[in-house]
């Protein structure tokens, strides 16, 4: 069976870079827009203004050039130690680990968190799993929950099972807002449903 590992940087409370900045709790703006209820959103500017004043937010302009080198740095760590890896974005990667024992797997994703962490000093997240829609899944668990320690592997009926209940429908690969709101109009809540 055909594996497919899926490795994703974050900023978190444990990197270098964050607590230079002094934050102890990130979100990307990707997740922050996803929360958002445009319909119910008057008087953005000032409501923002208010808010950033009131919980006192740092606003931090993206760095892409910085984003970029870290990105490079990530793949060129990960490509020293699984040779062939699909570079999907700038902070997306799969590799096929077929010629891997089933045993191994946990062990190399614990070597790229800690390599990447060593050599860089930026936490990824790594899920493997038979296809790359559920890495993705597995890679998004080792990031939220912190028992997996970065790496969370699906590998049996029972874990997909488990994951694709825990998965809202939104947070699926490919499936945006609108065809999410579908879905939930159908009565589609989860992956699994």
């Amino acid at each position: 069976m055909k594996k497919n590992i899926s490795f994703a940087e974050q900023l978190s409370k444990n990197s270098d870079m964050a607590i230079d900045f002094g934050l102890f709790n990130a979100i990307s703006l990707d997740e922050a827009i996803k929360e958002v209820d445009y319909n119910r959103i008057k008087d953005i500017d000032f409501q923002i203004k208010k808010l950033i004043e009131q919980h006192n937010i740092a606003v931090l302009s993206s760095n892409l050039r910085l984003y970029g080198d870290m990105s490079s740095r990530v793949m060129a760590t990960l490509s020293s130690i699984i040779p062939e890896i699909e570079i999907y974005s700038i902070d997306e990667a799969f590799a096929d680990l077929s010629g891997f024992s089933q045993q191994s797997l946990i062990d190399i994703g614990n070597s790229l968190v800690k390599t990447v962490m060593r050599n860089i000093g930026i936490p990824v997240s790594i899920g493997i799993a038979p296809t790359k829609t559920l890495a993705k899944i597995a890679a998004n668990f080792a990031k939220k929950y912190k028992g997996y320690h970065g790496v969370c592997l699906i590998d049996s009926d029972e874990k997909r099972q488990k994951a694709l209940d825990l998965t809202p429908i939104s947070d699926v690969w490919g499936i945006g807002r609108k065809l999410s709101k579908k879905f939930v109009d159908s009565n589609i809540y989860t992956a699994l449903d």
